[in-house]
């Protein structure tokens, strides 16, 4: 008897643990949704523009999005200076703590980088909140 009130203690912990697990991450995983773009924005001093954008915390960090497009403004007009159709980021969960976000490895799908030259030197936007930077090691561009 005592055995069997053991395992059911140890059986609704268990249960108990997942669940939180699973409300943790999907809460972080909405959380994480808007930092990325922050992120995405603060970096490349531009717009962004997603049809999607996934944040997967286990087993290791991943992100996924389609149709990202980088809209800088320039003279009045707004040009889009990075597209690509899908991408995909990783990296671990503890470089994610850093100060700067290390991501491991970055793949696109259909790449295109537009470069547009300057008259003069523009004011930089701003961002709702400070976010922190990243570094990518390595760029992967499929179909570019």
């Amino acid at each position: 008897m005592a055995k069997r009130k053991t395992a059911i203690r140890w059986g609704f912990a268990a249960a108990l643990i997942v669940f939180a697990v699973v409300l943790l991450n999907i809460y972080v995983n909405r959380e994480a949704q808007v930092l990325a773009r922050d992120m995405i924005a603060a970096h490349f001093h531009s717009d962004v523009q997603l049809k999607s954008i996934h944040v997967r915390l286990l087993p290791f960090v991943r992100i996924t999005g389609e149709d990202l497009v980088l809209v800088q403004n320039g003279e009045g007009a707004k040009v889009p200076f990075v597209t690509a159709q899908s991408f995909e980021a990783t990296t671990s969960f503890w470089n994610m703590l850093t100060r700067t976000r290390q991501l491991h490895h970055v793949k696109t799908k259909g790449l295109v980088i537009t470069v547009m030259r300057h008259a003069g030197q523009e004011a930089q936007p701003g961002t709702r909140r400070k976010v922190p930077d990243f570094n990518i090691d390595e760029l992967v561009a499929d179909d570019a």
